[in-house]
């Protein structure tokens, strides 16, 4: 899998209701910083999530932003 970069659109894993945003990458770790746009109980907060639940934003989504 290609390493997530800052600024790139990122959601979880499972949904296409939360969008974000990458602000960070710690590749060591194997986790992600993430400043969420759209995240129930998490909107506008920046959370660290590993890698593995996220996916990037497809350009057909890019509309949900």
């Amino acid at each position: 899998m290609e390493p997530f970069l800052p600024g790139e659109s990122v959601t979880l894993n499972d949904t296409d209701h939360c969008i974000g945003h990458v602000v960070d990458v710690d590749p060591d770790a194997g986790t992600v910083e993430v400043r969420w746009l759209r995240r129930p109980g998490h909107d506008h907060d920046t959370t660290v999530e590993p890698q593995s639940v996220l996916r990037r934003v497809h350009e057909s989504e890019e509309g949900l932003l």
